[in-house]
């Protein structure tokens, strides 16, 4: 895991991002502020992802899940982002952990899952039941690709209860994901 779409103030590497590239906070997660991804996203923190990705490579991961790739279907980032430019990157950073040897997932970015899955290896879905957007990562499916989903097993009772489902009873994962 790292964070591809948004600057942390904690990473060690966070000095190296100019300040004309870091965004507005993500809502909920203090420090964390969105990349712009639109101007030039690969001049400027396409080799701080390369970087990143060749620690993991060197520490052994056989893959990443890079996050915050789906900037564009945000609001409030500070940033307009093109669906091109979200494609580009995306796909650089599929591009980038291939030319390592590295498998790489596609992390939400639901809305791009038909032009992206031939370059990702597998999709990682947050909370798709309860939003009920499983069925957009299908395209992942009928290629042979898997697809994971998190989900938190905190918040109201019924998400609380439809996810100890899902999380626990494997009949009904295979059917979310047929």
């Amino acid at each position: 895991y790292f964070s591809a779409g948004s600057f942390e103030n904690w990473r060690p590497d966070s000095n190296i991002f100019p300040q004309s590239v870091i965004g507005k906070q993500l809502v909920g997660w203090p420090g964390e502020y969105w990349l712009d991804s639109e101007s030039q996203p690969l001049r400027f923190h396409g080799p701080i992802m390369q970087s990143r990705m060749a620690l993991g490579s060197d520490k052994g991961c056989d893959g990443f899940d890079p996050d915050n790739v789906d900037a564009f279907a945000q609001t409030g980032t500070g940033w307009t982002i093109s669906v091109a430019h979200q494609l580009t990157f995306n796909r650089f950073l599929a591009d980038t952990a291939h030319s390592m040897g590295k498998l790489v997932a596609l992390k939400n970015c639901l809305d791009l899952i038909p032009e992206l899955y031939p370059y990702f290896d597998f999709a990682v879905v947050e909370q798709c039941a309860q939003y009920n957007e499983c069925d957009l990562a299908s395209p992942f499916v009928s290629a042979g690709k898997a697809v994971f989903e998190y989900v938190c097993l905190h918040g109201s009772p019924s998400s609380s209860a439809q996810s100890e489902d899902l999380t626990h009873n494997p009949s009904t994962k295979h059917r979310i994901f047929k």
